[in-house]
């Protein structure tokens, strides 16, 4: 018989697995860029807004040549914007469930373990 704890087993049983350990700095900056984006993506949607909002379309009754020209910039703003915001949230909701999933999958691995 041995005097080994559960704990020990179950750290000898993922070494001998030879799991990929997670890069823990990496994880952790990703979160951030993705935070990031995230908020780039709504700057730059307010942004496209308040710049339609001021393009003057009219002007002495005459129709003006930069308001369009304005409007088709904040439509390209608005559209980089969600994609920035849609990629920042993906990059942060990845690294935040990976983290999640590692910790849950070690749990229950653990829990079955310990229960036989």
């Amino acid at each position: 018989m041995s005097n080994e704890t559960p704990v020990d087993q179950f750290k000898a049983d993922i070494a001998a697995m030879r799991v990929k350990e997670a890069n823990v700095g990496l994880e952790k900056a990703m979160r951030i860029v993705g935070g990031l984006l995230m908020i780039l993506g709504a700057v730059l949607a307010v942004f496209a807004i308040v710049t339609t909002l001021n393009a003057e379309l009219v002007k002495n009754a005459q129709p003006t040549v930069t308001g369009p020209a304005e409007q088709r910039d904040a439509i390209v703003y608005g559209v980089s914007g969600i994609v920035f915001a849609v990629i920042g949230a993906t990059l942060f909701l990845r690294f935040s469930f990976g983290a999640y999933l590692r910790y849950w999958l070690a749990r229950l691995v653990f829990e079955q373990q310990r229960k036989s």
